[in-house]
């Protein structure tokens, strides 16, 4: 997964080639010959996004190439210097070539590399290029045939790209023969050399985007030409739209949502839109370069059928949940929907559509699910490369965003991702390779931190970035964003120094484990030290010790001083007694994990089931209860209908409702405890999730007061099964049944 290769190890003596025309969106050819081909190969990587073609057809079956990373050094106002890398895609294309004369073609558009992604000025790294070389191996002899001043481009069908709002393609002046057919020099051009990129090579295993699934699309009614279709779910993707024998143009538009009157949702479409001009062939239409977020869209102009492709990345789904309660059901089913709609060319976004950054704060929440929920090794071992890329190698400053794009967050709560995410990457896999090649960045980061504390509390980011701390607290009826929640009115927002030093607090309490498994005893008192001033400072500032509340207890503020230790018995039973009379989230992304997380751990499962399963004002079952599959971005009156960050309690349908969990000291799943609570409303619960050693399931029934367990585990993991006052080891290929009172 390291890039750590030069440009002629892969490319030899290719050159970077472009269209003298920097603003159009080119086809790039180039033919060859080759006879007697025994073996074939493809090394290429286009910058900013590329679909190739081998003599008329798709060179893979992969989507929105290449994979987004902080690609090389661009001229940002951020004045940081930042470690970059570019991974080449390679194929086999074997079975593409023919006899004769074979041709190449590349579609290059833009995308992330050139900055023309739509929602914010980015600054781009530099114009669109291309790179490639093929491998031919015959009977006689081995040969190659490289990007070079003979290549040829002219303007291709796609008019306009935009990552985030869409494509405008025309069709009119385009036929597919201009990917085969002999080259008229009369529409062709020559491309011109472009400046080789400064950056470290490699090839990445990441799974590509790819078709998950195809959808049918329900036509839901058509009025004055205009058909409204809904997919049946909240997706990424985009709508597979054939036309044959019309004229004209065609218009699609997105949204994730319906107004009153049946109508997309202005506010959820996020100016989302495909424009196609067709000349009367048959012809199926597909976005290019981009993705699309969405459940419902309009079609305009008469088509002969519909269809949905659904894509993200291909990670496969190697867990489940399910049980009686089916709010839970849908938080589980919602959580992996929103996930995979995030993720794309490598990156775990925050939404699919508006922004599609990957967040340190979302990702830190999401990555324990995530990994748990979903086959993602690979996925998570390219986009800790990405973080750890985008640190500032001078400041020590670990940006909000990986690969980095100028974006909002918090030094202390949003940041905090850069060691939390190798730390679960670790626990989840029991590979501490990351955590040894980034010791060093983990400890310029705490120094960013230090330097931006006063009086032992992060108070401040760089100068000109936001300095968040918590994040997304519920809404009113309004919609607007609320200083204290719907529950508890009076009072102020939780500060942002608060969250912030007691997730520094936090990252420091992960150091220790990690220097005591690296070996690095001499750095654990420091952080000791550290710790203890912290707190300390955290008590003076925020502790009331009239009645022992933190910050006073706005958003969960118990909750995050309990999580550190900080609070005596007054502050823990003010918690479990608040969310006892309200059991319902007034809390943001970060609070609403760690409120959950504690009420399980202090044995109140039946408090947090209820937050869990609430409809009003803030819970899941308000999304369900409103047709949501996807979660929100915020509790009510979402901008957007696909975030996965409050989707961090799902993991708690493993760890606590089944029991699964490592035991301690346990990493990779070779030790664990299965606990299931009993204190929950829940009659009957089963699932599994698959580590690398194998499948963990676990299932049990309760009725009249008797709870009957089943549960299994694979070869090389050892388990601890604890129901009530019984327990038993059980290991390898085992399979037991235990039965226990059900209180």
């Amino acid at each position: 997964m390291k890039a750590n290769m030069t440009h002629n190890d892969i490319f030899g003596e290719a050159k970077w080639i472009a269209p003298t025309d920097s603003g159009i969106c080119p086809l790039i050819r180039k033919d060859f010959h080759a006879e007697g081909v025994i073996s074939a190969s493809i090394d290429i990587l286009g910058f900013a996004a590329f679909v190739f073609y081998i003599n008329g057809k798709r060179g893979s079956e992969d989507y929105f190439l290449p994979l987004v990373t902080d690609f090389e050094f661009r001229n940002a106002p951020s004045g940081e210097i930042t470690a970059h890398r570019a991974y080449v895609s390679h194929y086999d294309i074997t079975h593409l070539l023919k006899e004769g004369r074979n041709s190449l073609a590349v579609l290059l558009g833009d995308g992330w590399y050139t900055g023309r992604t739509g929602m914010y000025e980015e600054v781009p790294y530099g114009e669109k290029k291309l790179c490639f070389k093929i491998t031919v191996k015959t009977e006689k002899n081995e040969y190659t045939v490289i990007s070079d001043t003979d290549s040829l481009w002219r303007e291709s069908y796609v008019k306009q790209s935009d990552l985030n709002f869409g494509e405008a393609q025309d069709f009119t002046d385009y036929d597919d023969s201009l990917l085969t057919e002999e080259i008229d020099g009369e529409v062709w051009q020559s491309v011109c050399t472009a400046r080789a990129p400064e950056t470290n090579y490699g090839y990445s295993d990441c799974p590509p985007d790819r078709v998950i699934e195809i959808l049918p699309a329900k036509k839901i009614s058509e009025r004055d030409g205009v058909a409204l279709y809904d997919c049946g779910k909240n997706i990424t993707g985009f709508p597979s739209i054939t036309v044959n024998g019309y004229g004209g143009e065609i218009e699609v538009y997105f949204s994730e949502d319906l107004n009153e009157s049946g109508e997309l949702l202005e506010k959820s479409m996020h100016r989302q839109k495909m424009t196609y001009r067709v000349c009367g062939e048959r012809r199926v239409l597909e976005p290019a370069f981009t993705w699309l977020g969405f459940r419902y869209f309009t079609v305009k102009g008469k088509v002969e059928s519909v269809e949905v492709k659904r894509i993200n990345c291909d990670i496969p789904v190697n867990s489940h949940f399910e049980c009686d309660d089916e709010t839970l059901n849908w938080l589980y089913n919602a959580f992996v929907l929103t996930e995979l709609s995030n993720m794309h060319q490598g990156i775990p976004s925050d939404c699919p559509h508006i922004e599609r950054r990957g967040y340190l704060g979302d990702g830190h929440l999401t990555c324990r699910p995530a990994m748990i929920m979903l086959d993602s090794r690979t996925f998570y071992e390219k986009w800790i490369g990405d973080i750890s890329d985008s640190q500032d190698r001078i400041s020590g400053h670990a940006q909000y965003t990986a690969p980095y794009t100028h974006s909002g967050g918090g030094p202390g709560g949003f940041s905090h991702g850069f060691i939390k995410i190798p730390y679960e990457y670790y626990l989840r896999y029991g590979d501490d390779t990351p955590l040894r090649e980034m010791y060093g960045q983990f400890l310029e980061y705490l120094r960013y931190l230090e330097e931006h504390s006063e009086f032992d509390l992060v108070v401040s980011d760089k100068e000109g970035e936001w300095c968040l701390g918590e994040w997304c607290v519920p809404m009113d009826k309004s919609g607007d964003m609320l200083a204290v929640s719907d529950a508890k009115p009076g009072g102020t927002f939780i500060p942002p120094p608060f969250v912030n030093t007691v997730y520094y607090v936090k990252s420091l309490e992960l150091m220790i484990k990690i220097a005591d498994l690296l070996g690095k005893e001499e750095d654990i008192a420091l952080f000791k030290d550290r710790i203890a001033k912290k707190k300390a400072i955290i008590k003076a500032a925020y502790f009331n010790p009239n009645n022992g509340i933190f910050a006073g207890n706005q958003q969960g503020g118990n909750a995050f001083a309990l999580d550190i230790g900080l609070g005596d018995e007054r502050t823990k039973k003010s918690f479990i007694a608040y969310y006892e009379r309200y059991p319902y989230f007034d809390t943001g992304i970060f609070g609403t994990e760690i409120v959950t997380r504690l009420l399980f751990e202090y044995g109140r499962a039946d408090i947090a089931c209820k937050m869990l399963t609430a409809d009003e004002p803030h819970g899941y079952g308000y999304f369900k209860n409103h047709g949501a599959t996807t979660l929100w971005e915020y509790w009510k009156k979402p901008r957007s209908r696909s975030h996965p960050m409050f989707g961090a309690p799902a993991v708690f349908l493993f760890e606590y409702i089944l029991g699964i969990r490592h035991a301690e000291g346990d990493a990779g799943y070779a030790n664990i405890v299965i606990a299931p609570a009993l204190n929950t409303p829940l009659r009957h619960a089963s699932g599994y999730i698959t580590p690398d050693k194998g499948r963990i399931a676990v299932e049990y029934t309760k009725e009249n007061g008797v709870i009957k367990l089943t549960c299994s585990v694979p070869t090389g993991v050892n388990a601890t099964v604890l129901l009530g006052s019984k327990k038993v080891d059980i290991c390898g290929q085992d399979t037991v049944c235990i039965e226990g009172l059900a209180e």
